[in-house]
C-alpha cells in the first residue's frame, strides 16, 4: 500500500479540483470561449474527474499506471494554475476571463506539486 501521506494528498487534490469546477461554472468560463457552452463544459470537466477519481483508485491499488496517471494529474493541476494565473494578471478580473478559476487555481497548483514531488519518489 502506498503510503498514506500520498493518499491523503491525492484525495485533497481531487477535492480541490471538483471546487475548481464549480468556481468556473460559478464565474462563467463557459462565456469565454466562443463555441463552448455549458453542456461541453461540463462533459469535460466530468471526463477529466472521471479519469482522476480512477487514478486515486489505481495509487491505492499501487498499479504503477496509477502513479503515471497522477503524475499527469498533478501536472494538470500545476498547468491550471499558470493558466489562470496568467489570466489573472492579463485581465485583472475573473469573472468571465480565462483567470476564471484563479482562486481554486492556486490551491491546485500547489496541491499539484506537492502531488508531483511524492509520486516521483514512490517511482524512484
Amino acid at each position: 500500500m502506498p503510503p498514506i501521506i500520498v493518499e491523503i494528498w491525492f484525495l485533497l487534490l481531487l477535492l480541490i479540483q471538483t471546487l475548481h469546477i464549480f468556481e468556473e461554472l460559478g464565474m462563467g468560463i463557459y462565456q469565454t470561449i466562443e463555441f463552448l457552452t455549458i453542456k461541453k463544459y461540463l462533459f469535460v470537466s466530468s471526463i477529466i474527474t472521471s479519469l482522476s477519481m480512477l487514478t486515486y483508485i489505481a495509487i491505492i491499488l499501487e498499479l504503477v499506471i496509477g502513479y503515471f496517471f497522477g503524475i499527469l494529474v498533478s501536472i494538470f493541476g500545476i498547468f491550471n494554475f499558470i493558466i489562470h494565473t496568467l489570466g489573472f494578471i492579463m485581465k485583472k478580473k475573473t469573472k468571465g476571463t480565462i483567470a476564471t478559476g484563479f482562486y481554486t487555481g492556486i490551491v491546485l497548483g500547489i496541491f499539484g506539486s506537492v502531488n508531483l514531488f511524492l509520486l516521483i519518489l514512490l517511482l524512484i
